[in-house]
């Protein structure tokens, strides 16, 4: 109950500052790793609720990146030192995913998004399904901490055989209609 009650309050001011942020114009991105918001935070789904609900209330418009940034400027890339990026990951630097053990990992989600990117508006919604399966933080997080032996390699190669085979047009199974059912190309991707 008092962990509920939190997370309302909490993503009340979180809206708050967000709406403080952009008064005067502009955008504030907003990206969450959705493992967190529930798997380790259990009541970072209560959380993200009660931001929806206070952006509507505060006339906060949520939109999707893509839609932004077809009308956009881009501004300068900020000047990020490496040796500063922390992260939730041991030892509180990148590592978890970008350190040897972890190189295949990025390396097979980034030419994935870029394979994506290429099929532009044709590309089906199980090929975006399984492609946020294969980013997922999970694989490279097992692979570098040595915690599940082949999981992580044989999860991430499903994921990337799936995605193949979407690209190439083979029909949807349904093998994961059930991950996140609510993002959907007529949510997200169409105005």
């Amino acid at each position: 109950m008092r962990g509920a009650a939190q997370a309302r309050a909490d993503g009340a001011d979180f809206v708050a500052r967000v709406a403080a942020r952009v008064a005067d114009g502009g955008l504030a991105v907003c990206a969450f790793d959705t493992e967190l918001l529930g798997h380790w935070w259990h009541e970072g789904p209560l959380w993200l609720g009660a931001v929806l609900d206070a952006a509507a209330r505060e006339g906060l418009e949520i939109v999707g990146l893509d839609d932004v940034l077809a009308d956009a400027d881009p501004a300068a890339p900020l000047d990020i030192d490496r040796d500063d990026a922390t992260t939730w990951g041991t030892p509180r630097d990148l590592a978890t995913w970008s350190a040897p053990p972890a190189t295949e990992f990025a390396w097979a989600a980034r030419t994935a998004e870029l394979r994506v990117a290429a099929a532009g508006a044709a590309v089906s919604d199980r090929a975006l399904r399984e492609l946020l399966a294969l980013q997922s933080s999970d694989w490279a997080f097992l692979q570098t901490r040595a915690m599940a032996g082949e999981y992580p390699r044989e999860r991430a190669d499903g994921h990337r055989a799936a995605l193949d085979a979407a690209l190439a047009g083979a029909e949807d199974d349904g093998a994961l209609s059930g991950l996140a059912p609510h993002l959907c190309r007529a949510a997200f991707l169409e105005p």
